[in-house]
């Protein structure tokens, strides 16, 4: 039987069969993940953004109903993550570097919280899960 937890895997799963397809040749890279409160549960209709800290390049998009996102076609570079949602602290997350046609996962837990609050994860280079094409 398929609960909210197996259907999020299976989302993940094809959200990255078709983005090794999509990466296929590509000068790119790719952002996806999920995000969760911290009970858990997944969190739809998070806003997030993902901006190149070296030219200030952004690109947006939301968490769909089983909480995932994906970004794709980001230039390579240095990358910072913010993710929003009303009623959470901002997750926000420095040092994520992209390469040429990587598939990278940044999966995030929101805090119940005020808007102006954030959750800021920093420091050394932060080495996302690679997914390699073979």
């Amino acid at each position: 039987m398929l609960n909210s937890r197996n259907v999020s895997r299976l989302v993940t799963a094809l959200l990255l069969c078709g983005l090794l397809w999509i990466a296929k040749g590509q000068t790119t890279a790719t952002l996806f993940g999920v995000v969760r409160d911290g009970s858990g549960a997944v969190v739809p209709e998070a806003k997030i953004t993902a901006r190149n800290t070296g030219t200030s390049f952004s690109r947006t998009g939301s968490s769909n109903e089983t909480g995932a996102y994906l970004i794709t076609n980001l230039p390579v570079g240095p990358y910072s993550l913010l993710i929003e949602k009303v009623g959470f602290r901002q997750f926000a997350q420095d040092g994520i570097t992209l390469q040429v046609s990587q598939n990278a996962r940044v999966d995030a837990v929101l805090v119940v919280g005020q808007a102006t609050e954030s959750i800021t994860i920093s420091g050394a280079a932060i080495q996302p899960r690679i997914i390699k094409r073979t």
